[in-house]
């Protein structure tokens, strides 16, 4: 059985040791934690997560990693987690950056529009600013 948390305080250490091992870049776990969820299986192990970065009233999705113990028929659920807690935080959307252009469908199911213009505070985000130049990439975002 798969269980969704929103993160408390008391998850980081376990949600930062689950992010290294997959090599997620830096995430500042501390000022963020209430925008991430996880999945975790009946041990009370992380299988998934998947969290937002507050930017203005709007969140950028971040660090979107699940383990290969992660049923598939579940990820919808993290992804529509995710979307209950952005709007418990009352942002007013949700962005993501991906250079994946298989993964531009599965956003698309769950109400995510490719966008060419993006807030200027979404754009000026460190981890967008990386992305940014790259020709492969695509913008998406969900009105809350």
């Amino acid at each position: 059985m798969v269980t969704f948390y929103q993160v408390s305080e008391m998850d980081i250490p376990e949600l930062a040791r689950f992010l290294s091992e997959a090599n997620v870049g830096e995430v500042d776990l501390q000022k963020q934690y209430q925008y991430f969820v996880v999945a975790k299986d009946d041990e009370g192990e992380i299988l998934g997560t998947i969290g937002l970065i507050p930017v203005e009233n709007s969140g950028l999705l971040r660090s979107f990693v699940i383990s290969p113990a992660f049923p598939a028929e579940k990820i919808s659920e993290l992804v529509q987690y995710m979307v209950l807690v952005a709007k418990s935080r009352e942002l007013s959307s949700i962005y993501l950056v991906t250079e994946k252009q298989s993964s531009l469908a599965f956003f698309e199911a769950f109400g995510f529009e490719r966008k060419e213009n993006i807030a200027q505070g979404i754009k000026s985000s460190p981890h967008v600013e990386k992305l940014i130049q790259q020709e492969n990439r695509w913008f998406m975002q969900k009105i809350l």
